[in-house]
């Protein structure tokens, strides 16, 4: 180093002040799910989730592992062949 201190702002292009709103002014509105899509099936997914994961264990302490991941093989599958874009 020569000594010199060298600030790196000098060196960052200037911010851009133009008005944002003025490139698109037909923003789109935002998509709104209602109370049943947006909070009550949103919500019941969630608890359904949190169901299934705390008795996950006791699924394959029952069943064994084997058993106990046969519905996800076959939800697989039933997603590979049914649910595939065409």
């Amino acid at each position: 180093m020569d000594g010199t201190s060298t600030s790196d702002s000098g060196s960052l292009p200037a911010p851009d002040m133009g008005n944002e709103e003025s490139e698109d002014p037909q923003e789109k509105a935002p998509v709104r799910f209602g109370w049943i899509v947006g909070v009550m099936v949103r919500c019941m997914l969630n608890i359904w989730g949190v169901i299934l994961f705390l008795r996950l264990s006791w699924i394959t302490s029952q069943a064994g592992i084997g058993e106990s991941s046969l519905p996800g093989f076959w939800n697989s599958v039933y997603l590979m062949f049914y649910h595939s874009p065409h």
